[in-house]
């Protein structure tokens, strides 16, 4: 795991992490204020939210390796239609990986193709738009209450 950005927009802190698996994760931290702190990520305020992949992750962290001490609501790019970026594996990820290739490959052909879906790498830009974008909404709530 490693930070590949971070930085603050409308006073919410955020960052988009690598995984070792090859993709990205975005996360922004919910001040004790806000009416979302301590939400879970299936209940129906934060299902709305509107980022790639729905939100999927909202959790205390303390002495997280990239994130600092807060609750966090995040979301991933690990979904169907993205793509893994193999530059940003572990090369134990990379290794796994090869293996599983053809099955994934079998899996793209019945799923994606028939589907009319193409997979994409979510850079890390895109990454940081999106949580930038969550930053835009989260603020709104704090306009409406």
């Amino acid at each position: 795991m490693e930070i590949k950005t971070k930085g603050t927009h409308r006073e919410f802190e955020y960052a988009v992490l690598s995984m070792d698996m090859g993709f990205r994760c975005g996360y922004v931290k919910i001040p004790k204020s806000h009416p979302f702190y301590n939400k879970d990520y299936f209940e129906k305020e934060i299902c709305n939210l509107n980022v790639h992949g729905g939100i999927t992750f909202s959790s205390h962290t303390t002495n997280h390796e990239c994130l600092s001490d807060g609750y966090w609501l995040g979301f991933d790019a690990f979904h169907n239609t993205d793509m893994l970026d193999y530059d940003e594996m572990s090369k134990e990820s990379l290794k796994a990986s090869k293996l599983l290739n053809q099955f994934v490959k079998e899996l793209d052909e019945i799923f994606l193709i028939s589907n009319n879906h193409t997979r994409k790498i979510r850079n890390t830009g895109f990454m940081e738009s999106q949580c930038r974008n969550l930053c835009e909404q989260l603020a709104q709530v704090y306009e409406i209450s």
